[in-house]
């Protein structure tokens, strides 16, 4: 199986993108957090949670930027 192509457990997903895993179990668990972010898409496999790469690097291309915190603040109030 090619790499891009290999699904990855919450541990590896959430180091990754940079994050805790705990915090992308909260991710999932709520579907959101604050209101306003989605959880990254993930597969259930019996009870066993898995991430697709290529559906992660979509998410996080699919995040708002933002210049400043301030900018980011604002814009979730709305």
């Amino acid at each position: 199986m090619s790499d891009h192509k290999k699904l990855l457990t919450t541990a590896e997903a959430a180091n990754y993108l940079g994050l805790s895993a705990s915090y992308l179990n909260q991710l999932r668990v709520l579907g959101v957090k604050g209101g306003k972010i989605e959880s990254p898409p993930f597969i259930k496999i019996g009870r066993a949670v898995r991430y697709r790469r290529i559906e992660l690097d979509e998410w996080v291309k699919n995040k708002p930027t933002y210049k400043t915190t301030s900018e980011s603040t604002m814009r979730n109030k709305k």
